[in-house]
């Protein structure tokens, strides 16, 4: 998180689970349009998972898309409340 905006990225390959190049975007805060936060449903995450683990939580942006934020990321539940509180809860 920046003054200016979130910078939301990966250096994991998901479908090998190795290192990978770095890719970020920086997203500026007028673009983030609301946090929504949804449980894990699949039984198979629910048994497999731990329950910090089983957090999701979805950046919708201005477009329509979103930045999915899981129990992966480090702090995320933290995150996803101070990126609510800097955009006010705009809907």
């Amino acid at each position: 998180m920046y003054e200016r905006g979130l910078t939301y990225g990966t250096t994991m390959d998901e479908v090998h689970l190795i290192d990978a190049d770095p890719n970020r975007d920086v997203y500026p805060w007028h673009t983030i349009a609301d946090v929504v936060e949804r449980p894990v449903r699949s039984p198979l995450a629910r048994l497999l998972l731990p329950p910090p683990r089983r957090y999701r939580a979805y950046l919708v942006l201005a477009d329509g898309s979103a930045l999915v934020l899981t129990g992966a990321v480090k702090d995320a539940r933290q995150l996803a409340a101070a990126v609510r509180d800097r955009i006010g809860g705009r809907t």
